[in-house]
């Protein structure tokens, strides 16, 4: 992808500008100028973008514009550009480098995600919002630099920081090492700022660390060896999803947010120590992981969420901490060993299909009586899970 710039003479320029492809569609605003919508018509394999559209400059690549158009090999932009809309380019899969005009202001979400014969990219010195997920699933890009004259952000070659390095905004998801060694100072991994990194084995947190941002890690499908230090507020959502080699993970007591589907499909994890201060197991949390045999809950945990544990195939006993007070629909669904439920005396409140497809699962213990077990508020509605079990109360047996 190339910039021009038309600011030469035009003896100089009439030339050698490029030939504007054909077909475009564009929207004008008077206010703002134009935006390049979509790719229309055009055909072409190597793209030139208009510098006007009716006497108005062109300023952006709106939302989705070429959005899978995979037989796009260049772009070449126009000096006026100053912002590049979510998902303009995204899943250009024969787009092979990017050259940003030093006009560019915005790379928004998800802009060039799953261009996957990117392999270089610089960020030119007035971008000033480099959001999350740009460059994610890039798997050919082994280089992000910065401009040394931008003043929002930096970089080492293979992560981009804000400028005061205490988040890590990108990495080249490319880059053929398998470690990688965050630097003291930084405090947050930002929103898929690692997203697709697929050769990644091995991430050093530094202590200072205090949230992993939502889809952080996600489908870093070789990720097996990551410690989460103390001082950690935060896991967001999808932060750890689909990495599948991903054994086991402790977190430490300063946490107290795990976000939904923080550790879904992770595939090869046996165990997951919760030594943290969260009230919920979020939705999803972890969702097929169907190699969990291992889960120890903390005590501040009040309620598990739609489908926590669904699909986690290989878990046989749970035992749930006196202080839950409600288990949502699904919590367990499809966890097809499991063979021995502990129930505290603290649920008010249980959903639907609980433990639907456990099929081992022939009783549940619960730590309290038959009378209170009786006061626990269900769903007005029939439970889609038909399968009659002996629930083991402190003074005799009831079903469920």
């Amino acid at each position: 992808m190339t910039a021009y710039d038309e600011t030469r003479s035009s003896t100089e320029g009439v030339a050698s500008l490029p030939k504007e492809s054909e077909g475009l569609t564009l929207l004008t605003d008077r206010e703002h100028g134009c935006t390049v919508i979509s790719g229309g018509s055009c055909t072409d394999t190597a793209v030139v973008l208009p510098r006007s559209y009716l006497g108005e400059p062109v300023t952006a690549v709106g939302e989705n514009a070429f959005f899978n158009c995979k037989t796009i090999c260049s772009v070449t932009l126009p000096a006026s550009l100053t912002h590049i809309e979510p998902a303009a380019f995204f899943g250009c899969s024969a787009l092979q480098s990017v050259c940003l005009p030093e006009t560019t202001e915005v790379i928004d979400i998800e802009a060039f995600e799953r261009c996957t014969s990117l392999h270089s990219v610089t960020i030119p010195s007035q971008v000033s919002t480099l959001e999350g997920g740009a460059f994610a699933f890039c798997s050919s890009l082994t280089e992000l630099r910065v401009s040394p004259e931008n003043p929002y952000y930096c970089g080492d070659g293979t992560i981009i920081y804000t400028k005061d390095r205490e988040t890590a905004v990108q990495y080249a998801v490319g880059h053929p090492q398998t470690s990688v060694l965050i630097p003291e100072g930084v405090t947050h991994i930002g929103t898929c700022a690692f997203q697709g990194a697929k050769l990644l084995e091995t991430v050093a947190l530094p202590r200072g660390i205090e949230r992993i941002g939502d889809c952080a890690f996600w489908g870093c499908s070789s990720l097996s060896d990551v410690t989460l230090p103390d001082g950690l507020s935060a896991v967001e959502e999808f932060a750890f999803c689909d990495c599948a080699a991903l054994t086991e993970v402790t977190v430490p007591e300063s946490v107290t947010e795990i976000g939904e589907s923080a550790f879904a499909k992770c595939t090869s994890l046996r165990s997951a120590v919760l030594d943290c201060r969260i009230d919920r197991i979020a939705q999803h949390t972890f969702s097929n992981c169907t190699a969990l045999t291992d889960v120890s809950l903390p005590t501040s945990v009040t309620r598990i969420e739609i489908a926590a544990f669904h699909g986690c195939t290989a878990l046989e006993e749970i035992r749930l901490p006196v202080g839950i007070r409600e288990i949502e629909d699904c919590a367990f669904t499809d966890c097809s060993m499991l063979r021995s439920v502990t129930i505290p005396a603290s649920v008010t409140d249980l959903g639907i299909a609980l433990f639907k497809n456990c099929t081992y699962l022939s009783e549940i213990r619960y730590e309290g009586t038959k009378e209170e077990w009786a006061r626990i508020r269900r769903r007005p509605y029939a439970d889609t899970d038909k399968t009659v079990r002996t629930v083991l109360c402190t003074d005799g047996n009831t079903s469920f």
